[in-house]
Parts: C-alpha cells; sequence; structure tokens
C-alpha cells in the first residue's frame, strides 16, 4: 500500500485494528510521517464538506448584510477568498499525488528472494535468523512492507548484510520512511563489495527526489546512468531526460 494512501485511510478511519496500531506506533517514532499526516489532514481540511458548510455559512452571513454597496463588495471579497483557498489546496493536494505517483513509476519491482532452502550459509546456521529472513520475504512479497521493515530492521541488528540491507531500505522507502531508506542505501553504497550498489545508488535517488533534494538526486541519477546498463540505468536516463 503507497503510503498517500495508508495516510488517506487513517485520517478517514478505514485502517483495521492491526493496520492501525502499526501505524500509530510509527507515527509517534516517525517525525517526516507525522508532517506527512499534518500536511494531508490540512488539504483534507480545505476541501472537505465540514470546511464547506462553513463556508457556506459564511457566504449566508455575508448575503444577509449586503444591502449597500460596501456590502456587495464585502461578499464578492469573501466569494473570492473562498475560490483562492480551495484552488491553492486542491492544487497542492493534486500537485503532492501527481509527484508521488511519478516517482512510483520509476521504483522498479523487487520480487524478493526465495525462501531458504536446502544446506544454510554461515549466516543462515542461526535458525532464527532463517525464519526471521522467510518472515520477511513472505511479508515483502505479500506488500506488507510495514511488518517486512520490522522484520528486516531486527535482522540486519543482528547479522547486517548487504541483502537485509537492500531489502530494508525498500520497504522504508514504500511507507514514507524515506531517512531510514536513505540510511540502508548509503550503508550499502560505502560498501564497494555490495553486489547491490547500483541499484542502492539508484535507489537513493529515488528517496532524495520525493525528499525535494534534487542536486543529489540528479548526481545519483547520472552515476547510475553512466556505470551501468541495467535498467535502473534505463529509468535514470529517462528520469534526467523528462526533469526532475
Amino acid at each position: 500500500m503507497e503510503e498517500s494512501e495508508m495516510i488517506d485511510k487513517y485520517l478517514r478511519g478505514e485502517l483495521n485494528k492491526e493496520e492501525l496500531q502499526e501505524f500509530e506506533a510509527r507515527l509517534e517514532k516517525e517525525a517526516e510521517l507525522q508532517r506527512a499526516v499534518e500536511l494531508r489532514r490540512l488539504i483534507i481540511g480545505v476541501i472537505s464538506s465540514h470546511y464547506e458548510d462553513e463556508l457556506k455559512m459564511k457566504l449566508k452571513t455575508a448575503d444577509s448584510k449586503m444591502s449597500s454597496k460596501k456590502s456587495l463588495k464585502s461578499y464578492a471579497m469573501v466569494i473570492a477568498t473562498v475560490i483562492i483557498i480551495l484552488s491553492v489546496g486542491i492544487g497542492l493536494f493534486i500537485s503532492l499525488r501527481t509527484k508521488d505517483s511519478i516517482i512510483a513509476k520509476y521504483d522498479i519491482p523487487e520480487i524478493g528472494l526465495p525462501n531458504s532452502m536446502g544446506k544454510p550459509t554461515v549466516k543462515e546456521s542461526n535458525s532464527l535468523y532463517r525464519i526471521m529472513l522467510n518472515e520477511g520475504m513472505n511479508h515483502f512479497k505479500e506488500e506488507n512492507y510495514i511488518k517486512a521493515s520490522h522484520t528486516f530492521d531486527k535482522l540486519y541488528a543482528t547479522v547486517p548484510s548487504d541483502t537485509i540491507a537492500y531489502y530494508a531500505g525498500i520497504c522504508h522507502f514504500r511507507t514514507g520512511s524515506n531517512d531510514k531508506a536513505i540510511s540502508y542505501f548509503e550503508k550499502i553504497i560505502n560498501d564497494h563489495e555490495s553486489h547491490y550498489q547500483i541499484q542502492a545508488e539508484y535507489r537513493l535517488g529515488l528517496c532524495y527526489w520525493k525528499k525535494g533534494n534534487l542536486k543529489m538526486a540528479i548526481n545519483l541519477f547520472s552515476n547510475v546512468n553512466k556505470d551501468s546498463v541495467s535498467d535502473y540505468a534505463k529509468n535514470s536516463k529517462q528520469i534526467l531526460l523528462d526533469g526532475l
């Protein structure tokens, strides 16, 4: 579920009990999510029926007082203010949703890793690790990125690896926790032996694009475009051509 959709459902009271508990737990800890919720609440407030009723009352009051040219001028000013507020609110709402949808279009799908089978590796020799890895990947494949991120966070704290960092970063990006996603992807980029270098650099670019740091995003997409012939390079080239 996209972050914007999750916020909308939260504000409309449409999350189920489990989703609500997980979302509120994140909301207590993540300042970025708090700001996103408050911004969305403000936008919805501008165009909500409750606000429309309030505006109607103001118009009705102004109408009852309209007995002179001065009153007519005041009435016109009220109408103009209503139009401006609604236009700005709706415009901002559409702009935010459009940006999110554009960035989501470039979020290359990942199918996840197969469940661990056969002889375990050294890292997997711990049975709890294998269980948690399978659990995290199952959540990931089901697109339950909140649960998957919790599992991958615990795994990384126990046995850090570029693989866990990569999937944890994807989960946090898709749930709107950009700062955490950035932290994981930067760990991979700093690990010059990682097989996820290009992927992490590309996804880090998406994170900075979403945060509005276009200079950093452009630098990252430019690097991916130069150093790879993968889908990540093709997307990077397209993003640079289209403009952020």
